[in-house]
């Protein structure tokens, strides 16, 4: 049963995944990335067309369908690891303290610069429309942020990109979840 949850938090296009890959590296705690997820229930044929199609246009999961992309992944069992996404809403926040009752949560929130962000923005309209994407920006703003205010983390650490390099941001959150006590850097 885990113990702590490090939830990384962020608008799409922040950065989460690319963190969440590293700090899996550095410290070598499992992740669960729900978009990752669910692409691999899909080809599995465990995951529904409509439901793999609304993620895909709008990075969405109904409530019930995030429950089983966490039962999915082998990392739920770990004693510790990173969480991307989620709590996203009311609905997440419960499931999420029902499932692990007894685990300690912790926040990483990424607020990207703006040249950071308009770069990431062109990126995605490569795949997607301005509407999806201010779509994703809205819920994040009117659903999500509320909730991680609300959420009982022990900590959070919150990130704001302007004017730093990536590998700065890294080295930050590292540093703070050592500082933290939640995880020791992996030895080369």
């Amino acid at each position: 049963m885990a113990e702590k949850i490090i939830t990384i938090g962020g608008i799409r296009g922040s950065g989460k995944t690319k963190l969440t890959g590293f700090l899996n590296m550095t410290f070598g705690a499992p992740s669960i990335s729900p978009g990752n997820t669910a692409k691999m229930l899909f080809e599995q044929k465990e995951l529904a067309e409509e439901d793999a199609l609304a993620y895909q246009t709008k990075h969405l999961f109904p409530d019930e369908l995030m429950f089983k992309i966490i039962e999915a992944s082998p990392a739920s069992k770990a004693p510790i690891f990173f969480l991307e996404e989620i709590p996203g809403n009311k609905g997440q926040a419960t499931m999420i303290r029902e499932k692990f009752p007894q685990a300690e949560f912790y926040l990483i929130e990424i607020t990207p610069s703006k040249s950071a962000l308009k770069k990431r923005r062109k990126k995605l309209l490569e795949k997607e429309s301005p509407e999806v994407i201010d779509l994703q920006i809205k819920i994040y703003e009117e659903e999500t942020k509320p909730v991680l205010e609300e959420f009982p983390f022990k900590e959070i650490l919150r990130i704001q990109g302007a004017g730093k390099e990536e590998l700065q941001i890294h080295k930050e959150i590292s540093e703070w979840i050592e500082k933290m006590g939640i995880l020791k850097k992996r030895k080369n």
